[in-house]
């Protein structure tokens, strides 16, 4: 068979309406007329790597259009629905090519697409429910091993790096080339991927049907999307199918048409020397730990893993969610809580996890509903100084329920910050602080008395010298008892 490029690319990228920043408009949205000279994979590099991505090259009576596909299977791409269908009034026959270019003077190097599925929900326009894939079956297998797909939602997530790939005519026109580019999610809808592209960065005409490309938690890098459409121009934003939102459809495709192999296929195969992961982590109904890596089982919930966010309630997982905060533990965003709501209150300055409450819908024990959210319990209120009970008594103005018997006791940062006088400010630097009394021996003491008979400056307090203590001699106030004894002796005897 021989291929003539007749027409420009009418089965190109399409350009339609989606959501996110930037903002898109319904009124662009266009289906053919592409010229053969744009640019395919804005703003990327030619690689000769990633055989699992091919082109496709779409034959119809008077015209040809030009895709990209992933192989996920030995004889099964994955493409968009959007490349797989026929032109209104024509057929299309398909043919596959994986080398670093679209076009080919050897009709080897293409293979046939001898069967095709795409979607049922397609119905021509993209958007958010568009249902854009197809699945083709090549003529024969091949020797290059499929690439992974993603299978769980916990793959993927705004801000994650990915990496795109696609066919698509050069700047300069002539012959397609396989390039690629680096990019990370903006926004994760139920069914799309959404990227902003004015960075420079992203897919363009000719990149319909290829893949986005992310590594997960075990280093293993698949295809977690599918190139849709673009809006507007190419440097504006595009969107890509989620292949994890259409497991079950395309699992169906595998089981149907291909043989189940011992690597990541999506298919069980019993008999392997090292258990076939397609059988512990498969799609049986089951989110068990016979699953080592809940990222790779559809059937654990979203975010299971130790990933940063928390599962949120209801979510299916083997073993609690290790980034998961109890309902009143402390928090610092929501994602960290099961029901997306961290608050604090008046009593608690430090945000906790919390869920929604109504008439009807009651707050469990310690919490009281306010505002339709769970609040933790007031606790009776003690102003700085008064009694308070450890744990039972909310202990106003910055101060804490310490000592014994335990009082309201203020918290510092210096001696200023404390109210009462003579109190200081105590505790360890980097630790808090609490406003203690002071010691009486650190409060200041009055100069002691002097005891007049004491002979500290060897005067007496009249300045007369003070009498020298020897071995003989008796305390002063001894001296003058004497003295007036015998005065008192003297004078009795001239009375006699």
């Amino acid at each position: 068979m021989k291929f003539t490029l007749r027409l420009s690319i009418v089965c190109s990228l399409l350009v339609g309406t989606a959501c996110v920043n930037p903002s898109f408009d319904d009124s662009e949205i266009n289906f053919s007329g592409v010229e053969a000279s744009t640019q395919s994979i804005y703003g990327g590099t030619a690689t000769s790597g990633d055989p699992q991505v091919y082109g496709l090259r779409m034959v119809y009576s008077n015209a040809e259009g030009a895709c990209t596909a992933t192989l996920i299977g030995a004889r099964t791409l994955l493409t968009a629905a959007h490349c797989a269908e026929g032109v209104i009034g024509q057929s299309v026959q398909i043919y596959a090519i994986n080398g670093p270019k679209l076009y080919s003077n050897d009709d080897t190097d293409y293979i046939e697409i001898t069967e095709k599925r795409v979607h049922t929900g397609w119905g021509g326009n993209p958007g958010e429910n568009a249902d854009d894939l197809a699945l083709l079956l090549l003529e024969h297998t091949v020797t290059v091993p499929p690439k992974p797909w993603n299978l769980s939602a916990s793959n993927v997530g705004s801000g994650k790096p990915v990496r795109m790939v696609g066919y698509g005519n050069t700047e300069t026109g002539g012959s397609g080339s396989k390039k690629e580019t680096a990019q990370e999610i903006d926004q994760v809808t139920t069914h799309l991927l959404h990227f902003d592209q004015r960075n420079g960065h992203g897919v363009c005409q000719g990149d319909s049907g290829g893949p986005v490309f992310a590594t997960g938690t075990d280093g293993v890098e698949r295809i977690i999307g599918v190139a849709s459409f673009v809006s507007g121009s190419c440097d504006y934003a595009g969107a890509h199918t989620r292949v994890d939102a259409y497991a079950a459809w395309i699992t169906t495709w595998l089981q149907e048409k291909e043989t189940p192999t011992c690597a990541r296929d999506g298919l069980c195969k019993q008999g392997c020397q090292t258990p076939d992961i397609d059988c512990t982590c498969g799609a049986d109904g089951q989110c068990t730990t016979a699953c080592s890596d809940p990222t790779l089982d559809p059937d654990c919930g979203k975010n299971c893993a130790k990933d940063s966010v928390c599962s949120e309630t209801g979510t299916k997982c083997a073993v609690a969610d290790p980034d998961c905060a109890g309902l009143g533990e402390y928090c610092s965003k929501p994602i960290q809580c099961p029901d997306r709501m961290c608050t604090n209150d008046s009593q608690h300055e430090d945000y906790y996890c919390s869920t929604a409450c109504s008439t009807t819908v009651k707050c469990p024990a310690g919490f009281e509903c306010s505002n339709k959210v769970c609040k933790k319990e007031k606790q009776p209120e003690a102003e700085p100084g008064e009694a308070c009970t450890k744990g039972d008594t909310w202990c106003t103005q910055y101060t804490e329920c310490l000592g014994k018997p335990t009082t309201c006791v203020e918290t510092c940062e210096s001696d200023g910050d404390c109210t009462e006088q003579n109190y200081a400010c105590t505790g360890k630097d980097g630790d808090k602080k609490f406003c203690v009394a002071k010691k009486e021996a650190e409060q200041p003491k009055e100069p002691p008395k002097q005891n007049p008979t004491t002979p500290t400056t060897g005067l007496t307090p009249a300045g007369t010298p003070a009498p020298v203590m020897g071995c003989a001699s008796a305390p002063v106030s001894n001296v003058w008892l004497v003295l007036a004894a015998m005065a008192f002796v003297v004078s009795r005897r001239r009375r006699g």
